[in-house]
């Protein structure tokens, strides 16, 4: 196998407002004293997918 080098950006710094207007319906933000996450409801790749096509996305 041939090494890959991934190159990430780095992650956008935003304020709570920010993040209330970039939210998607699927995602849940998550607010700590030192943190503002943005994640998705359901984190496994597969069940969301499965969720999405119940849903009719």
């Amino acid at each position: 196998n041939k090494d890959m080098t991934v190159v990430l950006k780095r992650p956008r710094r935003m304020s709570l407002e920010t993040c209330l207007e970039y939210i998607n319906d699927d995602e849940l933000l998550e607010v700590t004293p030192r943190n503002i996450r943005l994640r998705k409801k359901i984190l496994d790749t597969s069940e969301r997918k499965k969720f999405d096509s119940r849903k009719g996305k």
